[in-house]
């Protein structure tokens, strides 16, 4: 709900009834937010990561990352089945990583 709405005063609502409320809250739907990705605030900063932490993170070599990006072939751009838009490098970067961690695929 809005905090300017009327459902937001006391003493409005002491004064409606349930058909009213139920009817006022249908009217006021929120705008649907955009999501924020963690790597647009530039939590994934392979630049910043040192070669001793990329390795079991990720399972290669950080100098080997973009030779591999360009061996599989991979676009510039992925889009994810949520609407996530992100570059080659974090999208392999995520894929690698889940297979790295030892606990699931």
């Amino acid at each position: 709900m809005l905090r300017s709405s009327i459902l937001w005063d006391p003493y409005c609502l002491a004064y409606l009834s349930w058909e009213d409320i139920e009817a006022l809250m249908l009217r006021e739907k929120e705008a649907p937010r955009r999501r924020v990705y963690a790597s647009r605030g530039g939590l994934l900063n392979l630049d910043s990561m040192s070669s001793q932490t990329f390795r079991p993170q990720f399972r290669f070599e950080k100098a080997d990352f973009p030779v591999l990006v360009r061996a599989l072939k991979m676009p510039q751009y992925i889009t994810s089945a949520q609407g996530g838009r992100v570059t080659a490098t974090e999208a392999l970067c995520i894929c690698l990583r889940r297979l790295a961690y030892p606990n699931r695929l």
